[in-house]
């Protein structure tokens, strides 16, 4: 994690996963302020910590449906 010093605040940069448009990036976090994904400027997205980098937001899979039973 990065930060850049303010005038009064310090800001953090962040990597962040969209779920809307698929792409990870990365974001400068202001106080008070909605991260939204920089591409599609979805709200739905999800932060990408040391301690989820082995459990990647990518990789995630909502539910698993076993077509063969129906």
């Amino acid at each position: 994690m990065n930060s850049i010093e303010t005038t009064n605040n310090i800001c953090l940069t962040k990597s962040f996963w969209c779920h809307i448009c698929k792409q990870e990036f990365t974001r400068i976090i202001m106080q008070n302020i909605e991260t939204k994904c920089v591409n599609c400027n979805s709200p739905f997205c999800e932060e990408i910590s040391p301690e989820n980098a082995n459990d990647h937001p990518s990789s995630f899979r909502p539910f698993n449906i076993n077509h063969s039973n129906y």
